[in-house]
């Protein structure tokens, strides 16, 4: 559509939250042999959250 574009905020909320829920169903689908990367992947998935809220807010620059 012609002049509609996705909200700045939109992205890093769905991608965060992707990166979770791909997470925890890798750890299901594995039985847990994938657990060790859990810190890691769910700590930037809440990041990424973390980030697309503050654009939402507006306490976060959208830095680029």
């Amino acid at each position: 559509m012609p002049g509609w574009e996705l909200p700045g905020w939109l992205g890093p909320i769905i991608g965060g939250a992707a990166l979770i829920i791909a997470t925890l169903a890798e750890d299901v689908v594995t039985g847990g042999a994938g657990i060790a990367d859990d810190p890691v992947t769910i700590g930037g998935g809440a990041g990424s959250i973390s980030w697309g809220w503050g654009i939402l807010t507006g306490t976060v620059a959208l830095g680029f």
